[in-house]
């Protein structure tokens, strides 16, 4: 084909795009002519204004497409090879466009194929082309038909049918009108005979070539032996149903096995020749090579079919275990991998196999071994015995079977090799150059579809970890319980990271030391006993130096892995540990463990600073909200003591009350704990009651400690108390919810208390609750003007003030609970 002309149409809307198709087929050595058209004027006038050999035609443009270009094509009439060539078609669009009447499609980025198809397509174009003209001779004239018959480019061999119709007219004559499908199934050997009746009268020079024989007598004797039983069984079936109907033509498709022992899909026409349509003296049958056609055929339906299974695929797993169960299945293969390259660690890895009997590493360098040696190449190897193939090393030779052979095909997408698959079979077969053909095209599509799923993994594995940080911030911002924080964060670091267990280690800056936290995912609890002195070890070292250390294979003696012995039960393998630094100091350490080799990318590695960065925002929040806690509880401690030092200065002042705050104070707590009374607000209620008399500070000592009974005016100064001790305490912030008690703990259930004449529930509830308690304690002690009452007299007061002085409801509470019966005097 060096140097011959070709005249191509290109269906195209960009002259660079044309171009480079030009130069594309010029490298096959074609003579190119070509004339580039992008609306369906322009094509029309072009088919019209001269003959062409092939179009090319674009998929998508912004005036045409490929659909309304085809049918452009086919309403003309025009019988030329129609291939599509573009960047956007999928597998889906391209099956349907080849099943609408295109003969082949190419993508813009893989036009690496784009040579074969056009000679293919050409092929198929010229034998179309002979086929026309045989059809053409038949319809020739007897006169010439010899010489056409020995010498036209088709095989055609001649048959006297006579005896056959004769046979079936017989045969018709006896039986009636019967079911000549039924008889012969009924009457196998009847179909042996009667087909015996058929003579080959001639067989041309085309045959010969096509079948493989030397010459004319040894095709005749061996013509049917060529064709496949089944085959043949079914056409001679259809063929004399055919025939008892009053057909003349039959045509079908038959597999034929060549003299020279190739095998051959082919388009059988039998027909009656002119002229003798009565008596069936003279059939022609001509044969016609159809094997790329029908191994086109196949390739669509397996494109069709695994196109339909990879759309379906939920993981990338599952996608590589159809891909590679169709691909065996299609060809009828023993076993097979698929291998995938990751570009972070420059490895192939085995991701599933089937049979898999070619050698037990899984894992090879780029250039090792046949895996290794695809993916750098990006050129399929093909071989009738891999142990005995030159081209690889002997070590690699040594470690595979004997009798294994087969193939192993790059598996691309538009842009890059992403992995490798592996098709073996047993030896004495070898695969054929359709089954090649085949799996090209299946990688070609399998590639694309790991793509597409590794793109669509990474997404969904960028939202979980996005969710992750997200659940993260919740726990830090929800609870300032460092346990909780750092649980949260080690689930995620196992889920997400997929790793074996993960600890944090936090620094204890008084001793220098490394300490458990938390962990996840160990089998011991040995773990919870680190304690690592300030560069002790890796974790120690990556403290101290402020940065990631990383241990493949904590097994190696070189590795200064200090927990070696402690940790021995885990069978850990690989180690990661990362400072935790917040504010510029490290506030300890996450650790990573995996029981295997982990093969990290600079997601991985980026996620984990997320991690880590998050880890030491919530020890750090932790530790400030322990500090803080641990001020307020000091700050706390000093205003009690505060408390209760002016409460003691009272007692000193007071001599005769001595000892009175504590015991209404105790004794007004427990009734508010009966009560239900929260224990926050009893905090407020002690303090309340501590400080209820604090306001006698700015009475006189003449008329505090006067022992007899106070004067009109004197008794108008006492009262003052109540509101002396607000205006004294209401400045103070961290006692103002202590105030009901000091301020109200006078006033009365009637109303006729002081300062402020409050009735009912008026009162606040702390005070209508201390009030009965500051009274039973007063009535019950010795005082310097009356001696402490009996407690059944006091009892008695109490009922008799209920509703007056004291709230019922408490008094009956605090008689019932507190003073139980029984237990009075």
């Amino acid at each position: 084909m060096v140097n011959k002309l070709l005249k191509i149409l290109l269906v195209e809307d960009s002259d660079d795009d044309a171009k480079l198709l030009s130069r594309e087929i010029q490298r096959a050595g074609y003579l190119v002519e070509y004339e580039r058209v992008e609306t369906e004027i322009s094509m029309r006038s072009a088919l019209e204004r001269q003959a062409w050999d092939l179009v090319i035609c674009d998929y998508s443009m912004p005036k045409f497409d490929a659909p309304r270009a085809l049918s452009v094509l086919q309403a003309g009439g025009y019988d030329l090879p129609f291939i599509i060539v573009s960047g956007t078609i999928g597998e889906e669009t391209a099956v349907e466009a080849l099943i609408a009447g295109a003969h082949d499609f190419v993508i813009k980025g893989s036009l690496a194929r784009l040579i074969p198809a056009v000679q293919r397509e050409l092929k198929e174009a010229e034998i179309r082309r002979r086929q026309r003209d045989a059809d053409e001779a038949l319809r020739e004239s007897n006169a010439r038909f010899h010489g056409l018959f020995e010498y036209i480019p088709v095989s055609i061999w001649e048959e006297d049918f006579s005896h056959v119709k004769s046979y079936l007219d017989n045969l018709a004559i006896e039986n009636g009108s019967i079911d000549l499908e039924r008889y012969f199934s009924d009457h196998p050997q009847a179909l042996v005979e009667c087909m015996s009746l058929v003579k080959i009268i001639d067989v041309n020079q085309s045959s010969l070539r096509l079948l493989g024989a030397k010459n004319k007598d040894e095709l005749l004797t061996s013509l049917e032996s060529t064709f496949e039983a089944e085959t043949t069984k079914s056409f001679i079936q259809e063929l004399l149903l055919a025939i008892s109907k009053g057909l003349q033509q039959l045509d079908a498709d038959v597999v034929v096995k060549t003299l020279d022992g190739r095998r051959l899909d082919a388009k059988l026409s039998w027909a009656v020749a002119p002229g003798h349509e009565k008596t069936f003296s003279r059939v022609l049958v001509s044969l016609v090579d159809i094997t790329d056609r029908k191994q086109r055929e196949r390739e669509l339906e397996a494109i069709a079919s695994l196109s339909k299974v990879l759309r379906t695929g939920k993981s990338l797993k599952e996608l590589l275990n159809r891909l590679l169960d169709e691909s065996i299945n299609l060809i009828k293969a023993d076993a097979g991998s698929i291998w995938l390259y990751s570009p972070a660690t420059d490895l192939i890895n085995l991701e599933t196999h089937r049979n898999w009997e070619t050698g037990k590493k899984t894992s090879v360098r780029r250039g090792e071994g046949i895996a290794g040696l695809v993916l750098q190449n990006g050129k399929f190897m093909i071989t009738r015995e891999f142990q005995t193939d030159a081209s690889l090393a002997k070590d690699d030779r040594d470690i595979l079977p004997q009798g294994i052979g087969g193939a192993c095909i790059p598996l691309h997408d538009a842009e890059n090799i992403v992995g490798v698959m592996f098709i073996n079979i047993r030896l004495p077969r070898e695969l054929t150059t359709d089954e090649v053909h085949i799996l090209n095209a299946l990688a070609e599509i399998g590639g694309n579809a790991i793509h597409r799923m590794r793109l669509l993994e990474q997404s969904i594995k960028q939202i979980d970890r996005l969710s992750s940080l997200r659940t993260i911030d919740l726990a830090i911002s929800n609870s300032l319980d460092m346990r909780i924080a750092l649980n949260t964060v080690l689930e995620q670091v196992v889920s997400q990271l997929e790793v074996d267990a993960a600890s944090v280690l936090l620094m204890h800056a008084d001793t220098n030391r490394l300490e458990y936290a938390a962990g996840r995912g160990f089998r011991t609890r040995a773990i919870t006993s680190t304690s690592l002195r300030l560069g002790e070890g890796l974790a120690g070292q990556a403290v101290l130096e402020k940065k990631i250390v990383h241990a493949k294979d904590l097994k190696e003696d070189s590795v200064e892995f200090s927990r070696r012995d402690l940790l021995s039960d885990e069978e850990f393998v690989t180690y990661f540990g990362v400072p935790l630094t917040a504010k510029g100091e490290v506030k300890g350490i996450l650790e990573i463990f995996n029981r295997s080799p982990l093969h990290v990318d600079m997601d991985w590695l980026d996620f984990l600073d997320s991690l880590s960065w998050q880890t030491a925002i919530a020890i750090d929040n932790a530790l400030l909200f322990e500090k803080i806690q641990r001020s307020n509880f000091d700050l706390e401690m000093a205003y009690n003591a505060t408390i209760e030092g002016w409460s003691h200065a009272l007692d000193l002042r007071d001599k005769e009350t001595e000892g009175h705050t504590q015991r209404v104070t105790e004794a007004t707590i427990k009734l508010a704990r009966l009560m239900g009374i929260a224990d926050s607000q009893i905090v407020h209620m002690r303090r309340g009651s501590l400080l209820h008399d604090i306001g006698k500070m700015g009475v006189p000592d003449d008329i505090l400690l006067k022992p007899g009974p106070l004067t009109g005016d004197e008794w108008e100064i006492m009262q003052r108390h109540p509101q002396l001790a607000y205006d004294l305490l209401s400045p103070i912030p961290y006692l103002q919810p202590a105030l009901d008690i000091p301020f109200c703990h006078h006033e009365k259930w009637d109303g006729t208390g002081y300062p402020r004449g409050l009735k009912g529930e008026q009162i606040p509830l702390a005070a209508r609750i201390f009030a009965i308690a500051d009274v039973w304690d007063a009535l019950t002690s010795d005082r310097p003007y009356r001696q402490a009452w009996p407690h059944l007299k006091a009892i008695d007061y109490i009922h008799e003030n209920s509703g007056m002085h004291f709230d019922p409801q408490i008094v009956g509470i605090f008689l019932n609970e507190i003073i139980k019966p029984g237990e009075s005097e």
